[in-house]
């Protein structure tokens, strides 16, 4: 009697949390067992050695496996709070990060549209991740992911550049991706028509700004980035354009970019990053999707301190294009991706130098569906970099040597969400 008396009293306070709020639990476990190389690496530090070669190694991948808790609670008149709480999942270690790294937020929904704030993938990311034809926008497959939303933020050995020497490495920084202490506008959708603009004053607990100019060797918090799109999602076409902004990307980031690793203690006090993206596609007979993206990622200095203004750089500019198409027969899937990027605009304060920064991307990818939740898969992703590039897997990254070098992946996998 005692047993059923504490299982009523626990029911009913369940009943009362749950009629506050619908929360709903859900994620995803994704894991693939892959083998991978890169060739042709130049080593960065002298630039005498050539070919250096990463060996192949077999590995199991977690591909942003996640779990999440969102909800709603209705407060009258059209309005509702809304909330979501998203942590990565790391399948293959045990390995943990930050209990709300991925989308996490609270928010108001109403007539009026959306407004949240907290950890937020910028409106950028998420208009390139809607165009990535692999499920979840991640993994070597993710050929779109991989190769495009970077933007060249560091340039080592600066001095050579005019020359091309080897040792001219660029180091990429990803502004697709999530950005803290944010806040986002999401308009209501008419007749398919969508909006988005979102503010962020950096990594929290950095918001406070430091002075100028900057001493030498540090991080600027004059941050800040503002990110929107505008998208059109119908029927069997979808177009989206994107548009974003960040000031002082170091404090965003966390790396203090366009510095020139050559000249040691160089900084830079009001540097930005514009990033724009145009994307188109549409779904035939419901059955095979043509997707097209273009996108750009500029980065500039700002005033330098610490070093001499010889040969630092102003400008260095990355765009890039990627054609994707996916059919579905039945349980099966087919997906293939192909990326190119130009050859990275580097501008010096002495000079123009158009560097072979650049990369191309093939990714092919198989997949068969036991139902709407579980898919197995297998695919292949090879990355080739001209002589400067540093592309790499954003997920399941090879870990390349060098300038040059050139990923490959193949592999399977069990993709099962919930």
């Amino acid at each position: 009697m005692q047993k059923k008396l504490i299982a009523l009293a626990i029911a009913g306070l369940s009943s009362v949390a749950f009629a506050q709020s619908n929360v709903t639990v859900y994620g995803i476990a994704d894991a693939d067992f892959n083998s991978a190389k890169a060739d042709g690496g130049t080593q960065n530090a002298a630039a005498t050695l050539t070919g250096i070669n990463q060996d192949r190694r077999t590995r199991v991948n977690s591909n942003s496996s996640y779990i999440g808790f969102k909800g709603s609670e209705a407060l009258g008149n059209g309005m509702s709070a809304v909330f979501q709480i998203e942590n990565g999942v790391n399948l293959d270690n045990s390995a943990g990060g930050a209990w709300n790294n991925r989308d996490t937020y609270v928010g108001m929904a109403g007539g009026f549209g959306t407004v949240v704030m907290g950890n937020l993938s910028t409106a950028y990311r998420s208009a390139l991740a809607s165009f990535e034809l692999a499920p979840g926008a991640t993994g070597p497959s993710a050929a779109m992911m991989n190769t495009m939303g970077k933007a060249i933020t560091t340039v080592r050995n600066n001095a050579n550049l005019a020359s091309g020497a080897a040792a001219s490495v660029d180091g990429q920084t990803v502004t697709a991706t999530r950005v803290a202490n944010a806040i986002a506008y999401i308009t209501p959708n008419f007749n398919g028509i969508q909006g988005v603009l979102a503010y962020t004053a950096g990594i929290a607990g950095a918001e406070a700004k430091t002075a100028t100019p900057l001493p030498a060797a540090g991080v600027s918090q004059n941050n800040r980035a503002w990110t929107g799109s505008l998208s059109y999602n119908n029927g069997p076409l979808k177009a989206t354009y994107a548009y974003q902004q960040i000031k002082d990307v170091g404090a965003i980031f966390g790396t203090n970019p366009l510095t020139n690793a050559a000249l040691g203690a160089a900084s830079d006090t009001s540097s930005k990053v514009t990033s724009q993206l145009v994307g188109v596609g549409y779904t035939f007979g419901g059955a095979t999707t043509v997707n097209f993206v273009w996108d750009q990622n500029k980065a500039q200095a700002g005033a330098y301190t610490g070093a001499a203004a010889a040969g630092q750089v102003d400008q260095t500019k990355v765009t890039a294009w990627a054609l994707g198409i996916k059919h579905v027969m039945g349980a099966h899937e087919i997906v293939g991706e192909y990326v190119k990027t130009n050859n990275g605009k580097v501008s010096s304060r002495l000079n123009d130098v158009s560097g072979d920064h650049g990369a191309k991307n093939l990714a092919l990818r198989y997949g068969y569906n036991f139902s709407k939740r579980t898919q197995a898969y297998a695919y292949f992703s090879a990355i080739t970099n001209d002589a400067m590039g540093s592309y790499d897997y954003t997920t399941g990254a090879v870990g390349i040597t060098g300038a040059g070098s050139d990923p490959r992946a193949f592999g399977a996998g069990l993709r099962h969400s919930f």
